[in-house]
């Protein structure tokens, strides 16, 4: 079974893909292969943005920071961005989907996932968190700044897995307290899984 585990930023959905890893799943983090794909494309984002400060000579390589400032203040600038290295991501997602899920149940943790077809995705897990809570894990956890943090949700405000994926089922899981009640939610998923995965064999 291969499951994508989705959400905005800061909603939780590292946290739900470490519990299903806990339980033997294998995890396939779109974030990793990100970076990896952004090393090998550097060349080409380094031209296509050459008119902003998004370089660092010093180490002859991308400044992680300051292309993330500009991509998610600057929404052609994303969406030049995507178009370069998300076909790299799905990509590489895809061959270790093919590689692995006749052996393993894989999660897929992308919060990409609404936008692009990763091929033979069962279900999707969407994982939801209130604003000022996704706010506050921002600032005070992961220690981003408030004008960083605030650009980002609002690239991601349109951000619906139901407007790209018609024929996989969306299960949606709150995450506004603690981890305890997120693994409960978590379960309670599953077992609607289970259940519709019966109704369909006996239809």
């Amino acid at each position: 079974m291969v499951i994508g585990v989705s959400g905005k930023a800061c909603t939780g959905k590292n946290v739900v893909s470490d519990m299903l890893l806990s339980r033997g799943w294998m995890v396939i983090d779109a974030d990793q292969i990100g970076q990896v794909a952004l090393d090998d494309v550097a060349c080409e984002v380094k031209e296509v943005f050459s008119s902003f400060d998004i370089w660092d000579d010093r180490r002859n390589s991308i400044d992680r920071k300051k292309l993330g400032n500009l991509v998610f203040s600057d929404k052609n600038a994303l969406k030049k961005l995507n178009n370069i290295v998300h076909p790299h991501i799905v990509l590489s997602i895809n061959q270790e989907i093919l590689k692995h899920r006749a052996t393993k149940n894989i999660v897929v943790n992308a919060a990409l996932l609404p936008q692009v077809k990763i091929e033979g995705v069962d279900a999707i897990v969407f994982v939801q968190a209130h604003l000022w809570l996704r706010i506050y894990r921002a600032l005070y956890r992961d220690k981003r700044g408030l004008r960083f943090v605030l650009r980002r949700i609002w690239a991601q405000r349109h951000l619906r897995p139901q407007l790209f994926w018609k024929n996989v089922d969306i299960y949606y899981i709150n995450n506004n307290r603690t981890t305890a009640v997120l693994e409960k939610n978590l379960n309670r998923v599953f077992a609607k899984m289970k259940g519709l995965s019966c109704q369909k064999m006996e239809h």
